[in-house]
């Protein structure tokens, strides 16, 4: 195999995406949640709401750098899910990409059913639950006629939502100052149970910070996305993303309860803006706050199709999920699997929760289970991927601090209602059976083979499946020829692959030429330069060791004239049929002249 060397990034898209545009993507999602959270805090922690917020925009603080520092190192598209695979084994990754669509789940159906909560607030001949499935249908429909997040959009949702929220700050400002702050100091003073739900302030605040943990939702959004993001501009939107939150959610838990009696927030929790909205201004302020919150809702609603969608592309072409969800429809050529499967969950959901807070529950629940595996990522990262160029390095203590907090929050959410825990798990185990299933399918294939008649068409067909999936090649880049490294890489596959075939892949860069053997006859490619044909013969020797230490694993070697490089590898993938998804290398060092994410989805396995 030979490859040019030129200095373009074959495979990768250009990046297109400003701060600003990255930034209102994923700051229509974390924006948004404020728009369901305020009145479950209200709920959870009473008059201290603004405190529990304030608390945790604290710990959200200390995740810009846990976040900034894995995806400097592995800036590829995929959050969690693709930090966990170059940095642990597969299980870890698919327990996060179970988690992960776990938490796409709840973030539809919350943000619909809070949408047509709003909607019928202001419009109330509009139904809420059928208006919540006809929410989550439409955007269904939506996207399966090809439908995607636009980032110019998305700039106008977000700007157009800050401009609402500012203007509703300022108009409770100013009815605050009216009203000399009668309500908020009534509020304060107030010992109903709603202003005080448990026995003392030290309760309140700890459940008022896992509810209120639901307000940041969103604030992993933007890592799935980064391949699509210019140099430098991840780190910014994060840096965005908290300042907007911290300013906008402590801000709006204090002033609401200026604006309405706590009572009356806690009992209108579900549309709890608007209704201030309406106190404080009017009707006409009401409709604007409520138009747009369907509006930004709805966005975030696009933004889980769109996401799920991606994600669970990726998962089957890593043979996580079933290979059915890389069927497309010859309509529009749209995963008409995902969409369907991931709407008729959704609605399931709605249908069988019909409660607000529960909803909410649910969502924090799997958000919060994801920001706990990316802590653990980021330690994995420290432990096992030290060598990979990354900035900043955060302290050790800082993921193990923040995901003490996040899982005190988990906690806090599962003793408050410990039901959510039973319609969490109900999902869990139907996307984790998904992935059980997936990784289990040769096992299944030949126990099913076994039970029906051998005459059976039937039989051929699985064992023509089984021999196709087996005989699906995996790639290694080496640039070792230890017998131990080929050995943990041989061990992986063996461990986290179906495959029969692994092929060692060698790049190398000088002269060759044709030589004659003189015992065989037969010619011979033979690299001009000693050491490096010294390397390559005690290559071939270890590959032919380990070909014989794994019978049922037939290892190739293969020599590649040409440097690594993105391109190379592009090339590499085509010639041999090999998928960019399905190609390893051990971990880079610091003098590594390339980033992962520019060679389109290339694993890191090893030390």
């Amino acid at each position: 195999v030979h490859a040019e060397t030129v200095f373009s990034v074959p495979g990768v898209e250009e990046h297109l995406l400003g701060t600003l545009q990255a930034t209102a993507i994923a700051g229509n999602d974390i924006s948004s949640s404020c728009l369901y959270a305020t009145g479950i805090v209200a709920g959870s922690a009473g008059k201290y709401g603004a405190i529990s917020s304030a608390l945790v925009c604290t710990v959200l603080f200390f995740f810009r750098g846990i976040y900034s520092e894995v995806f400097s190192a592995l800036p590829m598209n995929g959050g969690t899910y693709s930090s966990l695979l170059n940095v642990a084994s597969k299980n870890w990754a698919a327990l996060a990409a179970v988690l992960s669509t776990l938490s796409y789940t709840a973030t539809a159906v919350t943000s619909a059913a809070s949408a047509a909560d709003y909607l019928h607030y202001g419009f109330p001949d509009v139904p809420s639950e059928p208006m919540c499935i006809a929410v989550l249908c439409f955007f269904a429909l939506l996207t399966l006629m090809g439908m995607k997040d636009s980032a110019n959009t998305a700039v106008f949702l977000f700007v157009l939502h800050l401009c609402c929220m500012f203007a509703l700050v300022v108009a409770s400002i100013v009815f605050c100052v009216k009203d000399k702050f009668n309500i908020l100091h009534n509020s304060w003073y107030s010992e109903s149970d709603y202003a005080i739900p448990y026995s003392s302030w030290v309760p309140c605040l700890f459940y008022g910070y896992a509810s209120a943990l639901l307000g940041v939702t969103g604030f992993e959004t933007s890592a799935n996305y980064i391949e699509e993001q210019k140099p430098g501009v991840f780190p910014k939107t994060l840096n965005w993303m908290w300042l907007v939150i911290t300013l906008m959610n402590p801000t709006i838990a204090i002033l609401a309860m200026g604006v309405v009696p706590i009572e009356e927030l806690v009992i209108n929790g579900n549309y709890s803006l608007a209704f201030v909205a309406n106190r404080a201004v009017g009707d006409w302020f009401r409709t604007v706050i409520v138009l747009d919150s369907f509006l930004v809702l709805s966005g975030a609603v696009l933004t889980a199709y769109v996401g799920i969608t991606g994600m669970h592309r990726r998962l089957a072409l890593d043979r996580i999920m079933p290979n059915i969800f890389l069927w497309t429809n010859s309509w529009r050529h749209t995963n008409h699997v995902i969409i369907l499967t991931f709407c008729a969950l959704t609605v399931s959901l709605r249908l069988m929760v019909n409660d607000m807070d529960t909803l909410g529950g649910v969502y924090a629940i799997a958000f919060l289970s994801v920001m706990m595996l990316f802590c653990v990522s980021n330690l994995m990262l420290k432990w096992k991927r030290s060598r990979l160029r990354r900035t900043p390095i955060v302290h050790p203590l800082v993921p193990i601090v923040a995901g003490l907090a996040i899982m005190a929050g988990l906690v806090g959410n599962l003793i408050k209602s410990p039901n959510n825990a039973k319609f969490f798990f109900i999902y869990f185990v139907v996307f984790a059976a998904m992935v059980l299933g997936t990784k289990m399918r040769i096992m299944i294939l030949r126990f099913v083979v076994r039970l029906i008649p051998q005459r059976w068409r039937l039989t051929i067909f699985i064992r023509e499946s089984i021999h196709g999936i087996r005989n699906c090649p995996m790639a290694f880049f080496t640039n070792t020829a230890s017998l131990n490294t080929l050995n943990k890489v041989v061990q992986y596959v063996v461990d986290n692959e179906d495959t029969n075939i692994l092929k060692i892949l060698h790049c190398f860069d000088c002269e060759t030429v044709v030589e004659i053997d003189p015992e065989t006859g037969k010619e011979e490619v033979v690299c001009v330069d000693p050491a490096e044909q010294e390397f390559m013969d005690r290559l071939e020797y270890e590959c032919s060791v380990i070909d014989r230490l794994y019978p049922k694993l037939t290892v190739q070697l293969v020599f590649v004239n040409s440097p690594f490089s993105p391109l190379t590898v592009d090339e590499v993938s085509r010639e041999l049929g090999i998928p960019k998804n399905y190609m390893f290398i051990t971990c880079p060092g610091e003098s590594f002249p390339h980033q992962i994410g520019q060679f389109g989805g290339i694993r890191v396995i090893s030390h």
